[in-house]
């Protein structure tokens, strides 16, 4: 259960810096592309601070590079929809289409690997969704301007979440580190790419302020990614994604109150503590 923790407080620390990147104007763009790059950079420090790895010559490695490729391109994709789907759908509909993204993961894993999750664990999921609702409608309301854009978010956030299951059941948990390297290089590519073309923010050099920003968002990135990775080999999908869906907007919520002197009210309260009773009922065993 360590890992599940650490889980929600790397997932919590990256929504808090957005917030502090969205007040501080800085180019989300540039910050995120050093993210990227710094996340790549922490994964290859722990590949060669580690413990010598075996590299099969089974074609196993080659597929595992493959799957990285797969997976930062579509953590890039998530986020340009998450940003375009922002200004369309607003933020409250946009972060729990973002999250209800667990959903499909939890029911396309328990088919494939996990087997149906118990009674109580089911009901704590049905919970959860319920739980989400109250959070989002008491925060903007759920504003849905454009299909393409849900099913884009549902869609990359599912296929994200499902490339780490494949990579827990599949291959060896020592080449975690070279995983992530694949994971965040693709990503910092293509990130940089879409820059290098022009992609709507001003141009001009890069500011101390983005390094930091990009710094404080890329060690934990990294280390979410590797702590959510620890978690699947250990616990169900179901435990996994959807106390990370719900766990990470409730902390955000209770740091918004705390640090942003955001109001709560008694329906955000509500969903709260449902949330929280959702997040015991799943993970009590069967």
């Amino acid at each position: 259960m360590i890992w599940l923790f650490l889980l929600l407080c790397t997932g919590t620390w990256i929504a808090t810096i957005f917030k502090f990147i969205n007040m501080r104007h800085v180019r989300a763009g540039i910050v995120i592309c050093i993210n990227y790059l710094i996340g790549s950079l922490a994964a290859a420090i722990s590949l060669f601070a580690g413990a010598r790895i075996h590299v099969s010559h089974d074609g196993s490695f080659a597929a595992m590079l493959i799957l990285s490729f797969i997976l930062g391109i579509f953590m890039r994709t998530n986020l340009l929809v998450t940003d375009k789907s922002t200004v369309e759908n607003g933020v409250g509909s946009t972060t729990f289409f973002n999250r209800i993204a667990f959903f499909p993961s939890v029911i396309i894993s328990a088919v494939l690997w996990d087997g149906m999750p118990q009674p109580i664990q089911i009901a704590g999921l049905l919970l959860v969704i319920i739980a989400m609702l109250g959070m989002v409608k008491s925060m903007s309301g759920i504003n849905v301007n454009e299909i393409s854009l849900i099913l884009g978010l549902i869609g990359s956030a599912a296929a994200i979440e499902l490339c780490n299951k494949i990579f827990s059941v599949y291959f060896d948990a020592e080449l975690k580190p070279i995983f992530l390297i694949g994971v965040f290089g693709s990503a910092f590519i293509t990130a940089l790419i879409a820059i290098m073309h022009g992609d709507g923010e001003p141009r001009g050099r890069i500011t101390t302020e983005e390094i930091i920003f990009g710094a404080l968002l890329g060690i934990p990135n990294v280390l979410n990614n590797y702590f959510k990775l620890q978690s699947l080999e250990i616990l169900p999908s179901a435990v996994v994604m959807a106390s990370f869906a719900v766990g990470t907007m409730v902390l955000s919520a209770i740091i918004g109150v705390a640090l942003f002197k955001e109001k709560i009210n008694s329906l955000r309260l509500g969903a709260i503590i449902l949330a929280v009773l959702s997040i015991v009922m799943i993970n009590l065993p069967g």
